[in-house]
């Protein structure tokens, strides 16, 4: 009980206190060290990792488009009262997020396999098609400046995607 009373201390402690408490436990200090460092020739970003970021943003923009999707086109695009068409778009688009946003979740403890790589190729085509639509957007001056936010997106994700397909690819 009394090492669960330091640890809960320990977070209220000033840094240099800290920094003796892990003197006095340095197996806690090696359990810290070990959890967060990589191993030598170990990359921090994994191919589980990259679907679990997938999964959060499709699944957070998937719900946005389809429960406010008035909200998310003000943001995006310059126009306050969107037609009933564009509403009904954008929830189509919501729906595909949340089919993404899924197979990435269900993916993420899944075993190397044929199957897991095709999905990595699908989503590099996806994201690089998504990359070029939005810089489209953005260029034209159809989306406000938050669509840059979708360019950084997208092409954060078509280079993780890329690089899981074409510089280190998974063998099943």
């Amino acid at each position: 009980m009394n090492i669960v009373n330091s640890f809960l201390n320990y977070r209220k402690m000033p840094i240099l206190k800290s920094i003796e408490y892990l003197n006095v436990y340095p197996h806690l200090y090696e359990n810290i060290k070990k959890r967060h460092s990589p191993k030598k020739g170990e990359h921090i970003m994994t191919l589980k990792h990259l679907f679990i970021i997938t999964a959060i943003i499709a699944l957070a923009y998937a719900f946005g488009e389809l429960i406010i999707p008035k909200t998310l086109l003000s943001l995006y695009f310059a126009t306050d009262t969107p037609s009933a068409d564009i509403l009904l778009t954008a929830r189509y688009f919501g729906w595909g997020l949340l089919a993404v946003g899924l197979i990435c979740a269900f993916a993420v403890n899944t075993p190397p396999s044929e199957a897991r790589q095709a999905i990595v190729k699908g989503l590099f085509i996806a994201d690089i098609v998504g990359l070029i639509v939005s810089l489209m957007g953005v260029l034209s001056g159809t989306f406000t400046a938050i669509g840059w936010s979708a360019v950084v997106i997208y092409l954060f994700l078509s280079a993780g995607f890329g690089y899981f397909w074409f510089i280190k690819p998974e063998t099943a």
